[in-house]
């Protein structure tokens, strides 16, 4: 069963990300969006992408635009329209909400 976590909060909330970080398996999918668009910048990003089967990335185009952050990731991350937000959402079994 796939999941789609979203993430809106920036690096400087520890606890969710400590959470998010228990929670996602494999299989699973990251959308960084509003705020948690920083992580593309931050290092704690880069560690989730060491896992053995790290998650399929996503961010959100607008917000990291919006924050002149759309080229500062060299990780393998997709930037994505609210559209494919959207289906996205619907392809995974369930989404949980990081907030």
């Amino acid at each position: 069963m796939s999941t789609l976590h979203t993430l809106n909060q920036s690096p400087a909330n520890t606890e969710i990300w400590s959470r998010l970080c228990l929670t996602i398996e494999t299989g699973d999918s990251l959308l960084l969006f509003e705020n948690g668009v920083y992580y593309l910048s931050h290092p704690r990003l880069e560690a989730l992408t060491t896992l053995a089967t790290p998650p399929h990335l996503y961010v959100l185009a607008p917000d990291a635009r919006a924050r002149g952050l759309e080229q500062a990731s060299h990780l393998p991350v997709e930037f994505i329209d609210y559209p494919r937000f959207v289906s996205l959402s619907c392809e995974n079994d369930k989404v949980i909400a990081w907030y």
